[in-house]
């Protein structure tokens, strides 16, 4: 059989939709920025509940190589299950943080101040994926800490951030989990 990662046997797994209450009738869709891999209901939904869209910036094929060879430079930057397989491993470190929703100061949790508390580089900007690299966005790494809810939600999101400097990279589990590989 074909030989895929953890997370891509997971996407074949039945979920119970998910709910949301809304006062007014669900607008027609938005066509986001074809470059921004977030879920598009996600999208919406920040755009149509909060007023907010997330400034990403899609990376190009070309500069998606780059980053990919400076995140995994052992691997060819072609092989989708190498990578896969590679992010997989990140999730038996032991977690910087585990964050639980039903906890009221996690709905507070700041993402900055963890970079601050584990020594890591502040950098300008953060590379963003939803899928294993497949697709990256880049967005301001003060952005994304002021909005770090918006960006990745426990339960729905795996998500690979990686500083651009390359100088950490961190797995954000489904499970709640965050995970950390320094570099």
């Amino acid at each position: 059989g074909s030989e895929m990662c953890i997370r891509d046997r997971a996407k074949d797994v039945p979920r119970p939709e998910r709910l949301f209450l809304r006062s007014a009738p669900i607008p027609p869709p938005v066509i986001f920025n074809q470059g921004n891999i977030m879920d598009k209901i996600k999208l919406e939904l920040l755009r149509d509940v909060e007023g907010y869209i997330p400034p990403l910036i899609p990376v190009t094929e070309d500069d998606k190589s780059i980053i990919i060879s400076r995140i995994f430079p052992a691997l060819d930057v072609k092989d989708e299950i190498a990578i896969c397989r590679q992010i997989d491993s990140w999730a038996f470190i032991t977690p910087i943080y585990i964050i639980d929703y039903r906890n009221d100061e996690d709905w507070r949790f700041d993402f900055h101040q963890l970079l601050l508390k584990e020594k890591l580089s502040i950098c300008d900007y953060v590379y963003i994926s939803y899928d294993s690299f497949r697709e990256i966005d880049k967005v301001s790494l003060s952005e994304f800490c002021k909005k770090f809810i918006y960006y990745w939600y426990p339960v729905a999101d795996d998500v690979e951030i990686v500083a651009d400097d390359f100088s950490w990279k961190m797995l954000l589990c489904h499970a709640g989990c965050i995970h950390l590989v320094r570099t």
